[in-house]
């Protein structure tokens, strides 16, 4: 099938980042060849959670807020902290490791890590472009395959659930806002089941 765009809005529906999102994508190396930066190609089937630009209830997310009185450097700061003292293994997931491939090495606010499963080595690519103005964008994308068992999930909640302590909204992926992921064969046919 051909490559899906994953671009992360802004709630006007307007693509973020602009020219710094722009920029980090051309100044990194393509991970793998099968994600984009957060504003980027990204083939279909990868378990994306941004704002897309289509609605798409099974992979969208809000964008997290980082706390009014912090700016964007000091909220970068926030977020590699946190990516920083994740717990390999954390919920069963991420058991070979992780690398901060970018840490906002153009001051844009872009930060990509790359997680890996501990049995087959499966690499997937989380990304972050932190706004000025108190906005991140947030993609997390399994390289291969299109069911994730959660991974993508559970992995944002750890780094979501660090980013709280320090005051930021950053929710929760459940089963009550991502019931299609959760679910994609619908299974169960109510999310009220859950």
């Amino acid at each position: 099938p051909p490559p899906r765009r994953g671009v992360c809005v802004s709630e006007s529906r307007e693509p973020c980042g602009g020219e710094a999102a722009e920029d980090a994508r051309r100044g990194a190396e393509e991970p793998g060849g099968a994600a984009g930066r957060v504003a980027g190609e990204v083939r279909e089937g990868a378990e994306l959670f941004c704002d897309d630009e289509d609605d798409d209830p099974l992979h969208d997310i809000e964008k997290w807020r980082y706390p009014k009185g912090v700016g964007r450097e000091e909220a970068v700061k926030q977020l590699l902290k946190v990516i920083e003292e994740y717990i390999p293994g954390q919920s069963g997931v991420d058991g070979g490791g992780f690398e901060v491939t970018n840490r906002n090495e153009r001051g844009d606010g872009y930060v990509w890590a790359q997680f890996e499963s501990e049995k087959n080595g499966f690499i997937d690519d989380v990304e972050f472009l932190v706004e000025e103005g108190g906005t991140v964008c947030v993609r997390s994308a399994s390289r291969l395959g299109y069911l994730d068992m959660g991974v993508n999930a559970k992995r944002l909640n750890w780094i979501a659930g660090g980013l709280r302590a320090l005051g930021w909204e950053a929710p929760d992926i459940t089963t009550r806002t991502h019931f299609e992921y959760f679910d994609p064969f619908n299974f169960r046919r109510s999310p009220s089941v859950l």
